[in-house]
């Protein structure tokens, strides 16, 4: 048996009592449980995503998934064997109406960002970081609480006395959005600190390694942050950079938290700095690079087709614009829009796989299958090579709407 199963048995067992001793409620309690373990689980798969696209350029795809499975597993861990799992028994009492010792949100944040910053260092064998991770923390538990509160109310009470309780499938990829945020964000604390540490003299990086070869990941992590030693201690993303104050006060460190939001909307490394996307014209959106291109037309379209004036809610829009799989949502109607410029043909397999996401991984809204759409976006002229999708999607059950985007 792995922690992590471990760590759910005893997590269910924890639900049980709590909920046997308060109102007996199992049925729902479970089913908070599994939307917990599910939102968890597909955080692990969405923070390796990113950390490799943010990273590339140090060879991180060697580590980036088995970090995130760990930085999962921590979390589960910590909260289903330590005294963190009375924060869990705070979500339940705070949103499920039992339990007792319900935390303020900054409040359990903080001490959630605090129990997992010590649990995932001693799981690395890098406990020696822990000075210099203290003050990223904080922000940190805070999205990872925002995340574990999202996937806990992704199961609702049944609307009958003997009924079921409702899961709300979009509500966990929600959950898990926010835990994959907070995964990449300690992922950046961890490296800022393994940068200060050897900057300042306190250990060499060989030294480091040593220690990390002695964790749950092994040699394998160790040997690269000796191969990529250089490149880490040079690397400006990795340096407390100061912002300034905007009313003349002083400024704040920047936080890995900070980070992991604006990373996404930064341009790749290495390539020209392209403005706003409000400052660029219709026609330049395609000579942006991909994922700038994307967060531009959705901007765009968020204003016009997709407005609020007529009735669209921009899922993401308290993070960015970014969400995994959906954008946008009117009643049962939920919207995946994705751009691409057609010229060749990598392209194609991409979006059928995404068409089979949408199809398999379809949320429902108040309980009821919603409507799964994808909106295509392509360059002029580019139309009738994406055409094939919107026969692939009604094979599938997705509606697929393709539009050029002028």
């Amino acid at each position: 048996m792995t922690g992590l199963q471990g760590a759910w048995i005893e997590l269910e067992r924890w639900a049980a009592r709590g909920v046997s001793a308060v109102r007996g409620d199992a049925a729902l309690i479970a089913a908070r449980s599994f939307c917990l373990r599910e939102a968890l689980t597909q955080s692990a798969q969405q923070a390796a995503e990113q950390i490799e696209h943010d990273f590339h350029d140090l060879d991180v795809a060697a580590i980036a998934r088995e970090i995130a499975r760990l930085l999962a597993e921590c979390l589960v861990i910590m909260v289903a064997t330590t005294g963190i799992g009375a924060l869990l028994g705070g979500v339940a009492g705070f949103f499920g109406g039992f339990g007792a010792g319900a935390a303020p949100g900054a409040v359990a944040g903080a001490a959630l960002g605090a129990e997992a910053g010590e649990w995932i260092l001693a799981a690395l064998g890098l406990k020696a970081l822990a000075e210099f991770v203290v003050e990223g923390l904080p922000a940190i538990g805070r999205t990872y609480w925002s995340g574990i509160r999202e996937a806990w109310l992704a199961a609702a009470p049944p609307s009958l006395p003997q009924g079921q309780p409702h899961i709300n499938a979009f509500a966990i990829r929600h959950a898990a959005s926010l835990l994959a945020r907070g995964h990449v964000a300690m992922f950046v604390l961890l490296l800022m600190a393994i940068v200060a540490y050897v900057s300042k003299g306190r250990g060499s990086m060989r030294e480091l390694a040593e220690k990390a070869s002695h964790g749950r990941l092994g040699r394998k992590f160790g040997e690269w942050l000796l191969r990529n030693e250089s490149k880490l201690r040079a690397d400006p993303r990795l340096r407390p950079a100061r912002q300034e104050s905007t009313a003349g006060g002083p400024g704040r460190e920047q936080s890995p938290d900070d980070f992991a939001r604006v990373r996404r909307n930064a341009p790749p490394r290495n390539t020209r700095e392209t403005p706003k996307p409000e400052t660029r014209t219709e026609k330049s959106v395609w000579e942006m690079p991909p994922r700038d291109r994307g967060i531009a037309i959705e901007s765009r379209l968020a204003k016009s087709e997709y407005s609020p004036a007529n009735g669209w809610y921009r899922v993401g829009a308290e993070r960015g614009g970014y969400f995994p799989l959906v954008d946008f949502q009117q009643g049962d109607t939920l919207v995946s829009l994705k751009t691409v410029d057609t010229t060749g043909a990598s392209w194609l397999g991409r979006l059928e796989s995404h068409i089979d996401d949408l199809a398999t991984n379809g949320a429902t809204v108040d309980g009821q299958p919603a409507n799964m759409v994808l909106d295509l976006r392509v360059q002029p002229g580019g139309a009738q090579a994406a055409s094939g999708l919107i026969d692939y999607g009604q094979r599938q059950g997705v509606t697929v709407i393709v539009k050029e985007f002028h």
